[in-house]
């Protein structure tokens, strides 16, 4: 029988399902996985910066309700001006206002102490049960601050322009977020192949993320793992790879694991997925937004020409038409963008205005006076072995 490994990073957001119900039969589903479960330390990131987001979000939002009674009954006390000119309806209003303001404070209390949504970072319960799950040679140890640069740099360079999946969706936090935060799912990825290589074991990889980077749509059928995904896993390390979502998860965990699994259940997890996959778009068209301008490729190309010659250097011929059909190719990939997000029925032209700035662009950079500088070549240092048994 084949080794079979479980990577997940959905037994991080097993403590922030909701509701109650739905929590509880993820982390029965995790357990009954048990020794077969593998969590990257790349999820293991960004779970608790999200974990910290969410502690602080629910606090908020009680901070809020309970700033808008103190606005209320401070406005009781200047009613009609203060100055004793309404006392009788002042006194009236009060004696509406302070009481309702005093039970909504004391409710909020309550609430907040009992909320099952409310994280104690010093002592949360539901992360002390999701620890005792993992040993800790099922937690993937910290790569080395080398090999995140270099695999953040072939994010970059290589898989981004190639669209070589998981992660080029995310391309477009790189101008506001750095690379790191892109090429988030790509360091998970490398996590997983590494894993895969030094026990030997095929994978299944449970994910929540639905983007076209994980998935490829199948019309009238379900959705299944990007074909470039299972070719690579299978040249990387010679196993075989699978991919689920957690409603997927939860529905075959009801026949073998033998885990009661409810439909209210699944609808529950189907409600959690559509919320998520709406933040996730109103994030997009957040980071997106202002973007789709030709200032942006001006901008990349004055990156690129900083970037690789410094402040003092100039390009040849060669290397400005290079930069020119880089910009062109910034600009399309912003157009394929908007198409991305709104729909393969959604179409961007090339309006005159951004035609218009690419070639005033291109008669820029070709009638300017640039001379070419000898540059002194150095050697690169040599790379890093890149040792397979360790992530």
């Amino acid at each position: 029988m084949r080794r079979r490994s479980c990577s997940t990073p959905t037994c991080c957001s097993a403590s922030t399902a909701s509701p109650l119900t739905l929590r509880a039969t993820r982390l029965k589903v995790l357990k009954a996985i048990g020794p077969r479960l593998f969590l990257p330390h790349q999820v293991g990131i960004e779970f608790h910066r999200n974990r910290r987001e969410v502690a602080a979000g629910i606090g908020t939002a009680y901070e809020t309700v309970r700033a808008a009674a103190d606005a209320l009954q401070k406005s009781v006390k200047t009613f009609g001006g203060g100055e004793g000119r309404y006392d009788e309806t002042t006194t009236r209003v009060k004696e509406l206002i302070n009481p309702l303001v005093k039970a909504i404070v004391d409710g909020l209390d309550e609430l907040e102490k009992d909320d099952p949504h409310r994280i104690d970072q010093s002592d949360d319960p539901v992360l002390a049960e999701l620890e005792t799950l993992l040993d800790d040679d099922q937690v993937g140890r910290a790569p080395r601050a080398k090999k995140v640069a270099k695999r953040a740099r072939d994010f970059e360079t290589v898989r981004v322009p190639l669209r070589l999946p998981p992660g080029f969706d995310d391309a477009h936090k790189i101008t506001g977020r750095g690379v790191s935060a892109a090429a988030g799912d790509y360091l998970l990825w490398c996590e997983v192949l590494a894993h895969a290589r030094k026990n030997g074991t095929d994978v299944v990889l449970i994910t929540d993320d639905a983007k076209t980077d994980w998935w490829q749509k199948v019309p009238g059928g379900r959705d299944v793992p990007h074909p470039l995904l299972v070719s690579e896993f299978q040249r990387e390390t010679g196993q075989r790879y699978y991919q689920l979502s957690t409603r997927e998860l939860l529905r075959k965990a009801d026949d073998a694991l033998a885990i009661s699994v409810t439909s209210q259940n699944l609808e529950e997890e189907d409600e959690l997925a559509a919320a998520v996959e709406a933040e996730r778009a109103l994030e997009r068209i957040t980071d997106f937004r202002g973007r789709l301008t030709v200032s942006a490729a001006a901008s990349a190309v004055e990156n690129d020409l900083l970037r690789t010659y410094g402040p003092s250097w100039n390009l040849s011929d060669s290397d400005r038409e290079r930069l020119i059909a880089a910009a062109s190719r910034g600009l399309s990939s912003q157009i394929h963008e908007v198409g991305h997000l709104f729909g393969s029925h959604y179409k961007v032209p090339l309006t005159p205005e951004m035609a218009e700035a690419l070639r005033a662009l291109r008669q820029q950079l070709t009638h300017a006076d640039f001379i070419r500088h000898e540059r002194s070549e150095q050697e690169p240092p040599p790379e890093e072995p890149d040792d397979e048994g360790t992530s």
